[in-house]
């Protein structure tokens, strides 16, 4: 938020919330631009009215003043009393009052240019210190190859990098496993830590509200929808494990196996994968399901069962009347949410015809762990000794595999 009041802030502050608002609104920042620049005429339209009427008067008592000038042409006391005492009389003046109503304008839209150019601070309504950290952080190590040492590395606002060619050559050189771990450290971002190193301070007492939704199985005790986010706190109601989610985004507690939360969510990653690979990963979920048919509308259709195994997904419901497979790799991820639309969370699946989102009933936190195994699911398929164990070479296992 905002830490220091300006005198800019007057205009800035409400215009940055007012423009925040149409962009939620529409969804557009074309559309709430336009809206919000019709805003602003209107509220200027009084005060340019005001400056045009004191224009059109003065330019209608040119002739009268100018026949007083002629008359008072050799006394310059006179001639001024006179021309005052007529603007006092037809309710113009050419002096300062006349002048401000033209300035007012200017007033209002040099500091709103501001919140135009800095939608971060204005808009997000961030602080100025949080928007340099961004760009800093931005600035900061852009890209790195790596192959047996250090090839090309953008830091801060210095580029330093091989010649195009060497950099080429390599790329040609690595392994598809280094291309792999090479991609995953250019388009992996670590929110928790970037606000640790950045020393940005979060002190909402709801910070851990929902944090169950991601962190759903308990590292001390195993049992898995038993932990609850509220307020600062995320326990265990199985072991009574509980931690503490500090300000700067570290999780605390006595005897704590965890202390960063990408690192919980990862060990959650590799359970996941002992499921799979063992056979006893199952999901069997009643669902409550809506169906969006041609990108047209959403439409809440009843309810049914869904089931995801190393098989993929199997969803039936609507008294017999839905009955559809979606193979394990048919998606290199799943499509979830959290209080999606303020519903429910979400497990979407489906394909190019019909989209299913399915909301969990009853059952805990399960989306986060749905789409770990998904992902997981699609790697493990990638190795045939993992496919043939699990589907075999028969025609229907092969064509889910497809899907």
């Amino acid at each position: 938020m905002f830490l220091a009041f300006k005198l800019s802030d007057i205009v800035t502050v409400p215009f940055g919330w007012l423009l925040g608002y149409l962009y939620d609104l529409t969804s557009n920042y074309g559309i709430a631009m336009i809206i919000f620049a019709v805003i602003v005429q209107l509220v200027l339209l009084p005060i340019n009215a005001k400056s045009k009427k004191s224009m059109m008067k003065m330019s209608g008592l040119q002739p009268k003043i100018q026949k007083i000038q002629r008359k008072y042409a050799n006394d310059q006391q006179k001639q001024n009393e006179a021309i005052q005492k007529l603007q006092q009389e037809e309710g113009a003046s050419m002096g300062c009052g006349g002048c401000l109503w033209s300035l007012v304008p200017l007033l209002i839209l040099i500091p709103l240019y501001s919140v135009i150019r800095q939608p971060i601070q204005f808009m997000l309504h961030e602080s100025a210190e949080t928007v340099t950290a961004i760009i800093r952080s931005a600035h900061t190590n852009l890209v790195r190859l790596e192959k047996n040492g250090q090839i090309l590395m953008h830091s801060g606002t210095q580029s330093k990098a091989a010649g195009s060619d060497s950099v080429i050559a390599a790329l040609k050189n690595m392994t598809v496993a280094q291309l792999d771990q090479l991609l995953d450290e250019a388009f992996t971002f670590d929110n928790f830590r970037w606000q640790q190193e950045n020393k940005i301070s979060v002190d909402e007492p709801f910070r851990a509200d929902g944090l169950n939704r991601l962190l759903y199985k308990c590292p001390h005790c195993g049992t898995e929808g038993n932990m609850v986010g509220k307020g600062i706190k995320l326990t265990c109601h199985n072991c009574g494990a509980e931690y503490e989610l500090t300000e700067t985004g570290f999780l605390k507690a006595d005897n704590a196996i965890f202390t960063h939360v990408p690192d919980w969510f990862n060990w959650q990653r590799q359970e996941i994968r002992k499921e799979l690979e063992s056979g006893s990963y199952n999901l069997d979920i009643q669902v409550d399901i809506a169906m969006l048919v041609n990108y047209n509308a959403l439409y809440m259709v009843g309810e049914g069962r869904l089931t995801h195994t190393v098989e993929g997904f199997h969803l039936t419901g609507c008294d017999g009347k839905l009955d559809y497979t979606q193979g394990p790799v048919a998606s290199h991820c799943l499509n979830a949410d959290y209080f999606w639309y303020e519903i429910g969370d979400m497990i979407g699946i489906g394909n190019q015809d019909t989209l299913y989102f399915c909301f969990p009933k009853n059952c805990g936190d399960v989306v986060a762990k749905t789409r770990l195994a998904t992902e997981e699911l699609y790697k493990l398929h990638q190795d045939r000794d993992f496919h043939l164990k699990h589907c075999g070479e028969c025609p229907h296992h092969h064509h889910l595999s497809q899907e």
